[in-house]
């Protein structure tokens, strides 16, 4: 069966389960499986998927690479239940630079994030 659209997701990073990360540090430069960033390769959207072991808030980037990233609350800025799982849709530009972070330390039970070039 077709994709609607024509496009595939692409696995644009994933966190090991069981990685400690710490509070206001980038998730994916300093835990990804690339150790990077994430530049976005065209308009689209990133999906994540997220699970944490304690409550906190999750925040993205669209411009971690500079000086004085901004970080934006997702869950309408209201910490994740520990233990749960959400799933968060971010539009993004070509050429964003992409990361996360969360407000406290925690131990990371799911991260996966998935690239669609559109919808």
């Amino acid at each position: 069966m077709p994709i609607l659209g024509g496009t595939h997701p692409i696995t644009a990073n994933t966190v090991a389960a069981g990685t400690a990360a710490a509070a206001t540090t980038p998730i994916l430069a300093n835990y990804g499986a690339t150790k990077a960033h994430y530049t976005v390769p065209a308009n689209g959207t990133l999906n994540v998927a997220v699970a944490l072991s304690a409550a906190a808030t999750l925040s993205v980037a669209h411009n971690a690479s500079s000086g004085t990233p901004s970080y934006n609350a997702l869950n309408a800025g209201a910490s994740l239940n520990a233990n749960a799982e959400y799933a968060f849709s971010v539009p993004v530009l070509a050429g964003d630079v992409i990361d996360f972070q969360v407000s406290s330390s925690v131990t990371i039970n799911v991260f996966e994030l998935f690239f669609v070039d559109r919808q």
